[in-house]
């Protein structure tokens, strides 16, 4: 993502695969992945020039390659959420703010 993306497609694409995702908490990016079942990622901080922190961005990686348990459950989640962003979804609620 970029600062002038606060929506970015790339989670949403990740969601409708049924992908575990790492992200910044940069935008809308926490509120597009937490479920009811938990969240679809894991949320690391930026540095000072607004990118994101390579040691925490590593270090996220190496526990959702070798935590199988972290990994199924962002995967369940991933999959919850991404009815959210499917067409007909955000078709309706286009429709519902447009009335």
């Amino acid at each position: 993502s970029y600062p002038g993306e606060s929506y970015p497609n790339s989670v949403i694409e990740y969601l409708a695969l049924g992908k575990p995702i790492i992200a910044t908490r940069w935008a809308e990016i926490p509120a597009m992945v937490e479920t009811e079942r938990g969240s679809a990622a894991t949320l690391i901080g930026m540095d000072a020039h607004g990118t994101a922190d390579i040691d925490t961005l590593a270090a996220a990686m190496l526990e959702l390659a070798t935590d199988r348990d972290l990994r199924a459950a962002r995967v369940a989640a991933a999959t919850s959420r991404s009815g959210a962003f499917s067409m007909d979804e955000c078709v309706r609620r286009y429709r519902a703010v447009l009335r």
